[in-house]
């Protein structure tokens, strides 16, 4: 590698967005046998460090290990129900992206979702009634989510998503759209439809400040419980992202009071103006804080 040595190539490896690149186990063989290429080489991830000079029966037995290894973690971070990863696998996964947009000052998200008055839904089948219905929600995701996207089950009833690259107003948007998704569709057991629906608790950097991945958790769970103790069906978020949202619906209503104005000028000097898309968006931008902060119910 005539421009990166192996450091650069480790943390490139650790930094990618892809979940079967970054996670890939890495073995340095080295020629330096220093502490602090040891150091460094465990700092950037190195799954092992070895120096050139190991005979070849150690070697293979380090191999041997760092493989075991490896597959006994792949049997914990995965939900056998779902086939979604494990809350230690997003974990893992959100301490990354966090990481890589720290260094970056690039955005990130995580959407944490849980079904509404779970208690009601259970009845008398318990857990039967949650495992089908986490299993249809998770082939529902799996559709709508992408492939950089890390999506886990992260406790019996709920669901996570990290979303490396996305921001907190498209999180919201993604959010929106899931929820909708959910109170629209048919969803069945024993052959009766249910009436479920769900919240969204969303954290996103750089606009929640956090040190580290599991005090972004940790908002995402308090801002979970208030969407489910504000009365269900409804999305939670920042309210630095609430208040840039009520200062775009401001301006979209003096738009949208101007538009009379644009559409004559428009016809008066034959400017072409997109005026149809234009009040589409105004509206959507006025309507933006109700769809953040009112109860959904019944939508």
């Amino acid at each position: 590698m005539p421009r990166l040595d192996g450091y650069g190539f480790l943390e490139r490896i650790r930094d990618s967005k892809v979940a079967r690149v970054h996670d890939v186990p890495v073995i340095m063989i080295s020629g330096d046998e220093d502490e602090a290429s040891r150091r460094r080489a465990q700092e950037l991830g190195a799954t092992d460090f070895i120096s050139k000079g190991i005979g070849a029966a150690e070697l293979l037995s380090r191999l041997g290990t760092a493989l075991h290894l490896q597959q006994a973690q792949g049997e914990a971070l995965t939900d056998t129900a779902t086939g979604l990863l494990s809350a230690l696998a997003l974990r893992r996964q959100g301490e990354q992206a966090l990481s890589f947009s720290q260094r970056h000052g690039s955005p990130m998200s995580l959407l944490l979702l849980g079904f509404d008055n779970t208690a009601a839904l259970i009845g008398g089948d318990g857990r039967r009634v949650i495992e089908s219905l986490v299993s249809q929600f998770a082939r529902m995701l799996a559709g709508v989510v992408r492939k950089e996207d890390s999506v886990a089950r992260w406790t019996d009833a709920d669901l996570a998503i990290v979303s490396p690259g996305t921001t907190a107003e498209q999180a919201r948007a993604f959010a929106e759209r899931i929820r909708q998704a959910v109170s629209n569709a048919s969803i069945r057991h024993h052959e009766q439809t249910l009436a479920v629906t769900v919240s969204i608790g969303i954290v996103s950097f750089p606009e929640d400040a956090a040190a580290d991945f599991e005090a972004l958790v940790a908002t995402g769970v308090e801002r979970l419980a208030l969407a489910h103790g504000e009365g269900g069906n409804r999305i939670v978020q920042s309210s630095a992202v609430v208040g840039e949202a009520t200062r775009r619906a401001k301006l979209a209503r003096l738009g949208l009071s101007m538009l009379p104005l644009i559409q004559r000028l428009d016809k008066e000097f034959h400017l072409g103006l997109p005026l149809v898309e234009i009040e589409r968006r105004l509206i959507a931008a006025q309507e933006e804080p109700m769809a953040i902060n009112q109860n959904r119910k019944g939508v």
